[in-house]
């Protein structure tokens, strides 16, 4: 009996101490998972030296009670269908493109989208969510989720295959592969012609002579091969893709008031900062790789991207009287800022 009640009475002492040492770490008990699907794959410089160390720091802080479960493209939800995804409850969490799951939803966040705004990852991230965290209309588009960081991608760069572009007048008539319809209609402006096609499809198309070159970021050449086949690049940072971390609401408001707080507190312009700086930092990496194998490249002076951006202000003036019809008065003002805080 005596041993009984000493193993009771120690069991009772445990569970006081366990309850006394949560109360004390301030975290709850609760079990909880957020399952990510990604745009980015877990190779990703931006996964693998950013996304990455933040889902160990949530998991520490939570005492492993908040476990981000992180997929690989498509492996949780199609990429294409990701805000869905999100909305429906099938994924708790999706790193994606704002114009491409949901395009037509976030108008005001494509303002990122727009020509010659950001020469690097990280101005344009610190743009992004500076534009956010001032304008309403923004956050409304944002509504139904919970949104933890914004950002935008490597800016989109000029490669090509046998020309080397040093000015304007070098790009005219040039067959330019592009992956996205805003980027055929920046193209066409500059007096190039856009050639539509996949990034899977971009190797074979300039291998094949099809194209005289490609308008892509730096980062994901290699893992399509484009490094191989293209050999000039012009940095002049056409456009940048606009991106966001938002979070299921219903799961967000399942999640106990503690693990909110740790979310909150190691993400948003921490994580806007880290997302554009593995970017940029991956870009150098992989040009510099490239400068070893004997490609060139050419960064332009600001005279002469001054030439280049005026080519596509009609783009900007076409976005602003859009977003003005759609009711968005300050549309003008939003731009303006963009480009203010994107050259800070």
């Amino acid at each position: 009996m005596r041993s009984r009640f000493l193993v009771k009475l120690g069991l009772a002492a445990a569970t006081v101490f366990m309850l006394m040492a949560l109360a004390v770490s301030g975290y709850s008990a609760d079990k909880q998972k957020i399952r990510l699907a990604s745009e980015y794959p877990d190779k990703h410089p931006t996964i693998k030296n950013g996304v990455m160390p933040w889902i160990e720091e949530v998991s520490e802080k939570t005492g492993g009670n908040l476990k981000i479960q992180f997929f690989n493209p498509n492996a949780l939800a199609p990429a294409k269908e990701a805000n869905a995804a999100l909305m429906s409850g099938a994924a708790d969490m999706i790193f994606t493109p704002s114009q491409m799951s949901a395009r037509g939803k976030f108008p005001i966040s494509s303002v990122a989208l727009l020509p010659f705004m950001n020469k690097t990852a990280e101005a344009g991230s610190r743009m992004v969510w500076e534009l956010y965290e001032k304008y309403p209309e923004m956050q409304k588009e944002f509504a139904d989720m919970k949104v933890l960081w914004q950002w935008v991608s490597a800016p989109f760069e000029v490669h090509t295959t046998k020309k080397d572009i040093q000015t304007l007048e070098d790009i005219q008539g040039l067959k330019l592969i592009v992956w996205t319809g805003d980027l055929a209609r920046m193209v066409s402006a500059l007096g190039a012609n856009p050639v539509e096609t996949t990034p899977h499809d971009t190797y074979l198309s300039l291998q094949r002579g099809m194209a005289d070159g490609v308008v892509c970021p730096i980062a994901p050449m290699k893992a399509y091969k484009i490094s191989d086949v293209t050999k000039y690049h012009i940095i002049l940072g056409l456009m940048t893709t606009h991106f966001y971390a938002g979070v299921n609401l219903d799961k967000w408001n399942s999640l106990p008031a503690d693990m909110q707080q740790v979310l909150v507190d190691t993400t948003g312009l921490t994580m806007v900062e880290v997302s554009g700086k593995t970017l940029d930092s991956g870009a150098a990496k992989d040009t510099e790789w490239m400068k070893e194998k004997g490609h060139k490249f050419t960064v332009l002076s600001e005279d002469e991207r001054a030439k280049w951006q005026a080519k596509t202000q009609p783009i900007v003036d076409e976005w602003v009287k859009k977003m003005e019809d759609q009711g968005f008065s300050n549309a003008r003002q939003i731009v303006e800022d963009a480009y203010a805080l994107s050259a800070k």
